[in-house]
């Protein structure tokens, strides 16, 4: 079911979205590219559930993120790339679990010019160089601990990625139910 598209080919269960292509359940969204559960977001290519976000490519579970690669699991990021778990970051790259952060290189803080020159040493046009990075990423993912579930202002729930939500049992992204 498409509900006033504009220019949107190929999107299933879409509404009110604007220049978007190969959307899946995509709402108010502008410019965004092969992703699903897109939700007012723009310019953001091969997501899934991508909320309120803009100028992201390859992320998973972002929620009000600008600028943001090759992430999962952001909340109130930007500039943050091959990433996990990170909520109001600013200018991380390759960083796992952490919160209110700025200039932070695989977990290490760096000063601003330092961050930007370790940086500047990875060609991320390669393919190479993209699976090396994933591949550190991995590994201090595993040294980081992990949250069991992503819940909040719930009650009474089990499953994972619920907001919002009251007497939910075994439900997966699920939002303002009861």
């Amino acid at each position: 079911i498409n509900v006033a598209n504009e220019n949107s080919e190929y999107c299933t269960h879409a509404d009110k979205n604007k220049n978007c292509y190969l959307i899946s359940a995509g709402n108010f969204s502008e410019d965004c590219l092969y992703g699903s559960i897109v939700i007012s977001s723009k310019d953001c290519v091969d997501c899934f559930y991508c909320d309120n976000s803009e100028l992201c490519f390859e992320c998973t579970d972002i929620q009000h993120c600008y600028h943001c690669d090759y992430s999962q699991d952001l909340k109130n990021c930007t500039d943050c790339r091959f990433s996990y778990d990170l909520a109001a970051c600013m200018d991380c790259f390759g960083c796992v679990g952490l919160r209110n952060k700025q200039y932070y290189f695989f977990n290490e803080s760096l000063r601003r010019e330092d961050y930007f020159k370790k940086i500047s040493e990875y060609d991320l046009k390669k393919k190479d160089t993209i699976s090396e990075i994933l591949t550190r990423l991995e590994a201090l993912q595993k040294s980081v601990p992990r949250l069991f579930c992503h819940q909040l202002k719930t009650e009474h729930c089990s499953g994972d990625y619920i907001y919002g939500s009251k007497n939910c049992f075994f439900a997966f992204d699920a939002h303002n139910c009861e």
